[in-house]
Parts: structure tokens; C-alpha cells; sequence
């Protein structure tokens, strides 16, 4: 029984000894990706705004605030398009007094951050937020001299 259990360890270990891969990998000549922006989102019952409102194209990493009374639902769209980027196309609920956070690969253009309600036609004259407009650039330079983060 002892044998069988040193000859059973001897092959796995030869198993995983086998797992790893002998192809060196060659990053020379490409650049590491831009690291994601940061755009705060603050929203009460009136309105929404971004900061900052312009930011370069690439990752975008979204953090929201709802200090209104009721939950909101957040879309980001395309401005002048139909097409809803958030995630899934799906929007954001986010609670009374409660954040949320969402990274998207965003492409240039000019965007607006709304509710579901406005962007849906839906809005009443007392339920109005005004969106907060975010204009995107060309994409930012490449990650290769910014500090490498956790």
C-alpha cells in the first residue's frame, strides 16, 4: 500500500512537472495598454455630473454616487445614437445613498450619462435629470512609463 501511494505521487508529480509551457514569451517592440481613467459620477434628484468631462479614449472606470432619495438607474450612451453602452446594455441601478462602480472600453466620441427614465422617454417634468455630457478624445499614449499598480 505505501509503494502504490510513493508511485502514485511520483506520477503526479511528473504530471504537473509537464503542465508548463517551454515557448519563452516575447514582449519586445509592444506597449503596455493606457491604465483606466477615473470619472466620478454624482447624481441627486436634479442632475448628474461628471468629472472630469473629457478623458481619452480607451478603459474608463466609472465610479457613481446617488445622493437622490430613490434609486436610480444610470445608462451611458452614444451622444446623437440610440445605442445604450452600458454594460450589457443593460442599465446601472444603483440605490438611494449608494455607490456603484463600472469600467467600459470606450471609443472616442461624445457621450451622455443619464437616467433610464430620460433615455427611455419616460421622464416626468418633476422627475427630470439633467444628463451630464463626457466627451472622449483619441486614445491616451501607451502604459509604458506609467508606475505599475496593484
Amino acid at each position: 500500500m505505501r509503494r502504490l501511494a510513493v508511485v502514485a505521487l511520483a506520477l503526479c508529480a511528473l504530471l504537473v512537472a509537464g503542465c508548463g509551457s517551454t515557448t519563452p514569451l516575447n514582449f519586445k517592440g509592444k506597449s503596455r495598454p493606457s491604465p483606466p481613467v477615473d470619472v466620478s459620477v454624482y447624481l441627486n434628484q436634479r442632475q448628474i455630473l461628471a468629472s472630469p468631462g473629457s478623458v481619452a479614449a480607451g478603459l474608463v472606470a466609472f465610479t457613481f454616487a446617488n445622493q437622490s432619495s430613490n434609486t436610480q438607474y444610470i445608462l451611458i450612451r452614444h451622444h446623437g445614437y440610440h445605442s445604450v453602452i452600458s454594460r450589457d446594455h443593460q442599465s446601472l441601478p444603483i440605490r438611494a445613498g449608494a455607490t456603484a462602480q463600472l469600467t467600459l472600453d470606450i471609443g472616442p466620441g461624445d457621450y451622455e450619462i443619464g437616467t433610464a427614465a430620460e433615455f427611455l422617454g419616460a421622464a416626468l417634468d418633476d422627475h427630470y435629470v439633467t444628463p451630464a455630457p463626457l466627451r472622449v478624445g483619441p486614445p491616451g499614449q501607451a502604459g509604458d512609463s506609467a508606475l505599475l499598480q496593484p
